[in-house]
């Protein structure tokens, strides 16, 4: 069993994330893998601390320079550095709640052998901007997704999922190119097997000015979007190429409403004449 932890800039909440991650029970021989992509902040000192005082569970993965794609590279050698069969995920702005997570996952994993990756509930915890934490909740979804159900939106907390090892170890090369680091890995997933999902709360998200999404303006938000269902590759024909037109249809055009938006008119009805002809209107819903 391996946890990853990974690590940028984040001397703040580090050591809460460690400290949930340790404090795991009934896991049986378990490895934490702590990445760190060339902090500029105090993050590597906290790390070595902790790997000092507990030398038979962590292992740290220190370059000496940033590997650049926005994490994935790093989070790529983490997976190829691990050992364990089953493998957890966590950023380290977030941290766990439950000392029995990642033993819950592992007894699910075991279970359900048609099970690729399981992820639980969380508590998105909102950070300086006043707003009210709340649970994520899924209510009236259901507990078992498979592919098609990844394109409304991504719908698994970044600290909340676990893998089959063999989902992780030969991820396409496109993966380099998405915006995103962990909602491809869903779409993998998918494709080995379902994604279930537990309704316990056992992590928090943090929601913060300095996180990959949260931290960008509505504009660059919606062109992620569009960026990544570019570069996600689907069928030429079927449910699911009619599934991604429209739904890089619906991105383009939240692009084309934030750019009108801030008087960018000309970029606009550019953004808005690609949605149109990656899905047009009055096409037959998939």
């Amino acid at each position: 069993m391996t946890t990853i932890v990974q690590c940028f800039n984040h001397e703040r909440w580090v050591a809460r994330a460690l400290d949930s991650v340790l404090a795991q029970q009934g896991v049986g021989s378990y490895e934490v893998l702590v990445g760190d992509d060339a902090s500029t902040d105090a993050t590597r000192e906290v790390i070595a601390d902790y790997a000092r005082r507990y030398p038979d569970v962590i292992r740290t993965v220190l370059p000496e320079a940033n590997m650049g794609g926005e994490g994935k590279n790093l989070f790529l050698e983490l997976v190829r550095q691990s050992r364990g069969s089953y493998l957890a995920v966590l950023d380290a702005d977030d941290y766990w709640i439950s000392d029995e997570k990642v033993r819950i996952q592992a007894d699910h994993l075991d279970a359900h052998p048609d099970c690729s990756m399981v992820f639980h509930n969380v508590l998105r915890e909102h950070e300086g901007d006043g707003r009210l934490d709340r649970v994520f909740d899924r209510r009236g979804e259901p507990a078992r997704l498979g592919r098609a159900d990844l394109y409304a939106y991504n719908p698994v907390p970044a600290c909340s999922p676990m893998f089959r090892r063999e989902v992780l170890e030969a991820i396409p090369s496109w993966y380099l190119d998405s915006p995103w680091g962990d909602w491809p890995l869903y779409f993998f997933a998918a494709d080995a097997g379902a994604l279930d999902y537990l309704p316990e709360v056992l992590g928090v998200y943090r929601i913060h000015d300095r996180g990959a999404f949260s931290g960008l303006a509505r504009l660059q938000q919606a062109s992620v979007d569009v960026a990544f269902f570019r570069v996600l590759p689907v069928p030429e024909s079927g449910p699911e190429a009619a599934l991604h037109a429209r739904r890089l249809g619906q991105a383009l055009a939240a692009q084309a409403f934030e750019l009108l938006r801030l008087g960018r008119g000309t970029e606009a009805r550019a953004a808005l004449e690609e949605s149109r002809r990656a899905f047009p209107f009055g096409s037959r819903r998939p």
